[in-house]
């Protein structure tokens, strides 16, 4: 077996499976060496899929009295993010890195925004990650940081600088090596910069759990890196990651009536909720489109975690999380939309008591 990367900042390496063995096999050889202390596959995410086929919002009989806002960008109006744009529209040391297939930087809505950083974690395959051939990355990024002043749309978080971390090869493939190599990234960026604040967004899932993808998320939290990620689309509750594991923060799909989005994925790892269905942004080819899914709701909550950092600097990644969850539109916590649809003004306002605890193992 030959080594490919080695992470000595995590303990583990990438290994090749050897002519005459499978993946199986290897895994148990390696499992008998007194040395060895885990081996798991190098497993395959993906992008969750987005429906491009949507159809007009209409009110129920039941909601005849409110008027349901079918202006391009509700998403924005419905997180009260016009009320926040009073108080921060952001901070150029506060980094949103949109962790996915890319960003077309050269789109013309981006035409006056500032880039930095830009990675790509598929080593063996390379990319640009300043492209991005599938547009789901390209999407993503308009609706967390966009500036708005000029183009087509607006983006959460105006003044925050994107970083483009390049996820998915040329095959469309989404390994975790991929991912553990963006999560040190991020995490070796916010140590050699200690005067910038990084919110990343990952709109990514996969059924299996990777200790090593989790221990990089931890490595990167200890840097004071936040991740925020998608739920899911699986309109049941069914485990995915990195949306279930501890201290991300998973993020559910609403409606503009308030409701769980229908294909939004429920379990008791959600953190809280924001608009996922006709969300309109940028894509690929300089285009623009409507898309929907957890992972359109993810980045408005990365755009929102930053200008919170842009206020609030020092917050550490479990105090942001909990900000965003006392502060969220919910009576109490349900798995379909974990603390409520999230408040822009209300966040920025007074920091709530932390509901967490704390707890460090020597």
């Amino acid at each position: 077996s030959e080594i490919l990367y080695q992470w000595p900042e995590l303990g583990w390496v990438v290994a090749t499976v050897p002519a005459g063995e499978t993946e199986t096999s290897l895994i148990q050889k390696l499992k008998a060496y007194p040395e060895v202390l885990l081996v798991e596959p190098n497993m395959l995410y993906t992008v969750p899929p987005v429906d491009l086929d949507v159809r007009p919002l209409q009110a129920s009989d039941e909601d005849d009295e409110h008027e349901i806002d079918l202006i391009k960008q509700w998403g924005l109006r419905d997180i009260n993010a016009e009320a926040a744009w009073e108080i921060t529209i952001g901070s150029p040391d506060v980094i949103v890195a949109i962790v996915d297939t890319g960003v077309q930087t050269n789109h013309p809505e981006f035409a006056d925004k500032v880039f930095i950083g830009s990675f790509d974690a598929c080593g063996n395959d390379p990319t640009n990650p300043e492209e991005d051939d599938h547009g789901h990355g390209t999407h993503v990024a308009g609706i967390a940081a966009d500036n708005g002043r000029g183009g087509e749309i607006a983006g959460v978080a105006w003044d925050n600088p994107i970083m483009p971390i390049r996820v998915m090869d040329n095959n469309g493939d989404i390994y975790t090596q991929y991912l553990v190599d963006a999560m040190l990234y991020l995490g070796h960026y916010a140590k050699a910069n200690p005067t910038e604040r990084i919110v990343a967004n990952m709109s990514i899932g996969g059924r299996g759990y990777s200790f090593a993808f989790k221990d990089a998320i931890d490595y990167a939290a200890e840097q004071g890196v936040l991740l925020v990620t998608s739920a899911g689309n699986e309109n049941k509750r069914v485990l995915s990651y990195p949306s279930a594991y501890n201290g991300v923060v998973s993020v559910a799909a609403s409606t503009p009536h308030g409701e769980k989005a229908d294909f939004s994925t429920t379990g008791w790892w959600n953190s809280v909720a924001a608009p996922g269905v006709r969300i309109y942004s940028t894509v690929n080819f300089s285009e623009y489109t409507e898309m929907q899914g957890t992972s359109m709701a993810s980045p408005f909550v990365t755009g929102a975690a930053a200008l919170l950092l842009s206020e609030y600097r020092d917050l550490t990644p479990i105090e942001i999380k909990n900000q965003l969850e006392q502060t969220a539109r919910g009576n109490r916590f349900s798995d379909d939309l974990g603390y409520g649809i999230i408040d822009m003004e209300a966040m920025l306002g007074e920091l709530r008591p932390m509901a967490y605890g704390g707890l460090r193992v020597q």
